[in-house]
């Protein structure tokens, strides 16, 4: 079934959303505290959405990364076009390593707390083909965090400060096609985030985010016409990041907090194949559950509901493949791009 998938189409599902930058407390004792839930966050979102993405991609064949066999696989014999009837051969290794880059630039426009940055992440991961019945592995991320912030609370003056971190997310992932069009995933992870904020007064303050998160999607891939595909995806996810206690560089004590978020997105989008390159566009809704628990006196927040509108290009020259999308959303827009090698 993965293999008739695979020959349909070459679109990567690459859905990669940072989480809004909501307003923190700038000035007071919880300052930093809502600055690294906010920069928490928003890499540990992009962490699922970069890992479905991948996972997406790697069942429909779009070689969004690089990937390897690693060992051989059993003796088999069988007939073939370009050896003698009944000759034993080697069938391809259930076993291979992948891995593939990904950066995503953000700007978030929610008032009072505008913001812009990046979230830079380097997938990579093993994983079992149970002979294109299913598929099994693991995933190692890293990601790179740097987040300017701007408080605007007229007629005070602005309040900036940067959020610069780095962390890893270790978790399983299993595929499963339910028929040659319908497709079911689950992922998981646990990591954990070192953060550093630095306010324009001066102060500087470094904390952890220990962050789990949680998905289940069912992809849908239907072949229009030679050229036209449809995509349609449906996820679930929960993810949570904690964030210890912490001093600042001036004696400020900030109590632990962590956040919560729930969330299901549906929709799908369009590719056209035009040789080397492939144009998509798409839709999708989204509704969040989303908690805090801060001594913040303002919390991060999400839109309890959002439409999302995605467009992109993807291109490949032989073993090369690029990407390159932006989407736009209620208060934020963003872009990604990414490039490796077709396995």
């Amino acid at each position: 079934m993965i293999v008739s998938l695979r020959a349909k189409c070459l679109t990567a599902l690459t859905f990669i959303s940072c989480c809004a930058l909501a307003p923190g407390a700038y000035g007071s004792t919880t300052q930093k505290e809502t600055e690294g839930l906010t920069a928490g966050v928003a890499a540990t979102r992009s962490t699922v959405e970069a890992l479905s993405g991948v996972i997406s991609s790697a069942v429909l064949g779009s070689g969004v990364m690089f990937r390897v066999r690693i060992a051989e696989g059993k003796e088999h014999t069988f007939p073939s076009a370009e050896l003698p009837r009944g000759i034993a051969a080697s069938a391809p290794s259930p076993w291979s390593l992948w891995a593939t880059p990904v950066l995503t630039r953000v700007d978030n426009q929610i008032a009072p707390l505008l913001s812009k940055g990046s979230v830079r992440l380097f997938l990579s991961g093993i994983e079992y083909n149970q002979d294109d019945r299913w598929i099994a592995g693991l995933s190692v991320t890293g990601d790179w965090a740097d987040i300017s912030a701007v408080e605007r609370l007229p007629p005070a003056a602005d309040a900036r400060s940067t959020v610069k971190g780095n962390g890893y997310t270790v978790g399983p992932y299993l595929v499963y096609p339910l028929s040659p069009e319908w497709t079911i995933d689950f992922s998981s992870g646990i990591g954990s985030n070192k953060l550093t904020s630095r306010s324009d007064s001066g102060s500087v303050s470094r904390m952890r985010d220990d962050r789990f998160f949680v998905s289940v999607g069912a992809t849908l891939l239907k072949q229009i016409n030679t050229k036209l595909t449809f995509t349609g995806k449906l996820g679930i996810s929960h993810s949570r990041d904690d964030i210890g206690p912490f001093v600042s560089s001036t004696g400020v004590s900030s109590p632990a907090s962590l956040t919560e978020l729930n969330q299901v997105r549906l929709g799908g989008q369009f590719s056209r194949q035009m040789g080397s390159f492939s144009p998509f566009f798409g839709a999708y809704l989204i509704a969040n559950d989303f908690s805090v628990r801060t001594t913040a006196s303002v919390r991060p927040q999400e839109y309890s509901s959002t439409a999302q509108a995605v467009a992109g290009l993807n291109t490949s020259y032989g073993p090369f493949f690029g990407s390159i999308a932006y989407q736009v959303e209620r208060g934020r827009s963003q872009y990604r791009v990414y490039a490796g090698l077709r396995y």
